[in-house]
């Protein structure tokens, strides 16, 4: 496939066949939104290339990646499960990582499919000519996965905003010769008054009962009306806390991510780029398919570090920050969606295996004087029951089975939940792949082929001890990359000399 999946922020919830009679596994995992892979960049190491670091997005790699999870029993709509790391590093230190996952017990099939209102915001720009004419299938793509009883809007939008279609049922008439605006210039793009349009048409719709969704088409541009970033998404936001999803799907040749993928974050919604109308064709059409629960809403994860251990690098969570001496992640909503299961890695590769990631960096001086089986950090989890509206707290805390600092005797990582190890060799093998990459855009291929070669023993040490397809394909991707670098630059692998991330040895 030719998209380019990117990624939202927004958490979502994954679970096989969540809406179309698939068995419900009793534990569902809430993981990240948007296409749940990678596949951009394994597509191009494939062809021979070395893309530049930004296309290795660290979200997406991670939510292909199909992980276990203990039961949600917490008695809540959503549960979180705090786990622990502790792993030699490449030099003499250790690597301490946190890692928060989120499921939920929640059966969707528990929960009847209720109508849909959608509404199709479309920026009809000079720039999107090729995908916006009039020609455009994009409509007719979409009705082909609605069902009868859903609603759908159209609103098209450029230096303003107009609405085509209102809250139509799919056979309406008046869909049959829906076509867009043409502009022959650029005048400019009001991406917020498009997506503030594309609110009224849910607004104006008060005669319609279930649920709703935006799904906003854009090049990313905003030069014309409100052109304020964080007014832009602030919109974005307030309405994915009323519990409508938001997906954005980039189109043009000259796209701008940094909005878009801002706007996604908050979205709880599919993050892509389609390259032509082929590709946009397929995007739409399972946008149509997709349905998305609500769970949970105004979400609040914080990680405070223990004594003897300070926050440092946050990994899985672009609206996470550090705040307090913690690592805080806050998000709009919590949905529901499909996928779940560790071993479930078809269609694509989309396993539903986000988290939230903090290095803990351990005060090796304060360590000395403290003793084994200490909590490393305490996790606080907050949210509204979407369905009750009652607020929910939970709260808990990991030991860490050695001292601050100390590094394990044996070869191999302490894991405060060794059967859900996994989560940190995935994080592991996208700190190897990154560092490849930012070592060979600097110019430094004997090093980026260096740090490749330090992880092989460490791999294939995993790989004896569990058969994991995911990691499998992380180790095949890695030497493809390598031979890639090989190729281009004839440098001798040589140690990196300042090996920052601090993948774990084994």
């Amino acid at each position: 496939m030719k998209a380019c999946w990117l990624i939202s922020l927004m958490l979502v919830g994954c679970a096989e066949g969540a809406f179309a009679g698939g068995t419900p596994s009793g534990s569902v995992g809430v993981t990240q939104a948007g296409a749940q892979d990678a596949a951009h960049f394994r597509s191009l190491v494939a062809e021979g290339k070395v893309p530049e670091p930004s296309v290795l997005d660290q979200v997406g790699f991670f939510a292909e990646h199909a992980l276990d999870q203990p039961p949600a029993a917490c008695g809540e709509v959503v549960c979180a499960h705090p786990m622990l790391a502790v792993a030699p590093r490449f030099d003499d230190g250790t690597w301490t990582m946190a890692f928060v996952s989120l499921n939920s017990s929640v059966d969707p099939n528990t929960r009847p499919r209720k109508p849909v209102h959608l509404v199709l915001a479309v920026e009809v720009s000079a720039a999107t000519q090729a995908i916006t004419a009039p020609s455009s299938s994009v409509v007719s793509d979409l009705l082909g996965s609605l069902l009868p009883e859903d609603r759908l809007s159209v609103v098209a939008y450029a230096t303003s905003a107009s609405s085509l279609l209102q809250a139509a049922a799919p056979g309406a008439a008046q869909l049959r010769n829906l076509t867009f605006p043409v502009r022959s210039s650029d005048d400019g793009v009001d991406l917020y008054g498009g997506i503030a349009a594309a609110a009224d048409a849910l607004a104006m719709a008060t005669d319609f009962q279930g649920g709703s969704r935006i799904v906003l088409v854009t090049s990313g541009m905003a030069s014309a009306g409100i052109t304020d970033a964080n007014r832009i998404e602030a919109l974005a936001s307030a309405i994915v806390s009323k519990g409508t999803p938001l997906s954005v799907l980039g189109v043009g040749d000259n796209f701008q991510a940094e909005l878009p993928r801002r706007l996604a974050d908050v979205g709880a919604g599919t993050y892509a780029y389609a390259q032509d109308p082929a590709d946009l064709v397929r995007l739409v059409q399972q946008e149509g398919n997709v349905r998305l629960l609500p769970l949970a809403m105004n979400v609040e994860l914080k990680i405070t570090p223990s004594p003897g251990y300070t926050v440092g690098r946050v990994y899985g969570a672009r609206r996470a920050f550090v705040e307090d001496g913690g690592a805080v992640l806050r998000t709009p909503a919590l949905f529901l969606g499909t996928r779940s299961g560790a071993q479930d890695v078809e269609q694509g590769r989309r396993g539903g295996g986000g988290g939230f990631f903090v290095e803990l960096l351990a005060d090796s001086a304060l360590g000395a004087q403290m003793a084994p089986g200490q909590p490393a950090f305490h996790l606080d989890t907050s949210y509204v029951d979407a369905d009750t509206n009652l607020a929910v707290k939970l709260s808990t805390e990991v030991t860490n089975q050695l001292a601050p600092g100390q590094r394990p005797t044996e070869n191999w990582p302490s894991f405060s939940h060794p059967e859900y190890g996994k989560a940190f060799m995935m994080l592991n093998m996208y700190l190897a792949l990154r560092t490849m990459l930012d070592l060979y855009e600097v110019g430094d291929c004997g090093s980026a082929l260096g740090a490749s070669y330090m992880m092989d023993p460490g791999i294939e040490e995993w790989k004896r001890r569990f058969s994991d397809p995911d990691i499998d394909a992380d180790a095949g991707t890695m030497v493809l990359l390598r031979q890639n670098i090989s190729e281009i630059c004839r440098a001798t692998p040589v140690p990196p000399s300042n090996y920052e991330p601090g993948c774990f040895s084994l």
